[in-house]
């Protein structure tokens, strides 16, 4: 039994997609921690430099983070200067997120660390195998 819990264990699709994920975190969180942000953070600035003005729930939907964890890092980002929360003219309840001139010039790093880090994940790949690596993974998200 204890063979057939081993097997099962190392060709565990999950667990491997869980390692990854966890190494690929760190990678991502060295990278970031420089500029004094983090992953959740560094997640609401792409969105932002996708779209501007969105609502911090719609960026928490997107995003995947929480309510609170989405505030909490709106508020970090504000901080930092890379933010600012405008009130939403269809809603007093509502503020909408839009990036500072700050925020806008810190688009290229981060852009540039998504490729460090896309290039540490799939170093040691050929071509084909990125390509079909990023393809597999499309195909199942």
């Amino acid at each position: 039994m204890t063979t057939d819990a081993k097997t099962t264990r190392e060709n565990s699709v999950g667990r491997m997609l869980n390692l990854l994920t966890k190494k690929l975190n760190g990678e991502m969180n060295t990278h970031l921690s420089p500029l004094g942000l983090s992953l959740p953070e560094f997640s609401i600035l792409m969105m932002l430099l996708e779209h501007e003005g969105q609502t911090q729930t719609e960026l928490g939907k997107k995003t995947a983070i929480p309510a609170h964890g989405t505030t909490r890092s709106i508020d970090a980002l504000e901080v930092l200067g890379l933010v600012e929360r405008r009130n939403d003219p269809a809603s007093r309840r509502s503020h909408r997120i839009y990036l500072t001139s700050k925020g806008q010039q810190i688009g290229p790093q981060l852009f540039a660390i998504v490729g460090k880090v896309n290039g540490w994940l799939l170093n040691g790949l050929s071509a084909p195998e990125k390509q079909a690596f990023a393809a597999t993974l499309a195909k199942i998200l």
